[in-house]
């Protein structure tokens, strides 16, 4: 499994925000355009929170080792936990990605929203950001038994 380096976030990564809900998509999905409201957040002294889920591809023991504790975060809002916006950090020039892994996620990072803590330009933030993960995929959450107390 790749382990990221916990002070920098490398250009070559490839990193995505978590999707609840079913209506994720503008268009019919093989269009894949993203609704800009999975990258809008109305707390805007928030930084935007990611996971980091690859080095060039996305890593498919990383996506099983977080599925666990997204459904748990989904469970919290009684939300469905979907699977990932996935970005390329090389697209997101100008934007200050840090990491902020935790005990639980040593896989988290922040995007900065320093420039974009304003409703429009939090809105033209999210709108940038929906464009570039319709370039890449939505990564499907990992298999897994959730019904198994074993």
């Amino acid at each position: 499994m790749w382990k990221p380096d916990k002070n920098k976030v490398s250009d070559k990564e490839i990193i995505g925000r978590r999707v609840f809900g079913q209506k994720i998509f503008i268009a019919p999905r093989e269009r894949g355009l993203f609704k800009m409201d999975i990258f809008y957040d109305t707390r805007l002294e928030n930084e935007l929170s990611f996971d980091r889920l690859g080095l060039k591809t996305v890593d498919k023991d990383v996506v099983k080792f977080l599925t666990p504790q997204c459904h748990q975060h989904g469970d919290m809002q009684n939300k469905t936990f979907v699977g990932w916006a996935t970005i390329k950090v090389s697209d997101l020039k100008k934007l200050t990605i840090q990491p902020t892994p935790t005990e639980e996620n040593p896989y988290h990072v922040d995007l900065s929203r320093e420039g974009f803590r304003d409703p429009l330009s939090a809105e033209l933030l999210a709108y940038r950001l929906a464009h570039h993960a319709s370039l890449l995929e939505l990564v499907l959450a990992a298999k897994e038994d959730r019904h198994n107390n074993s």
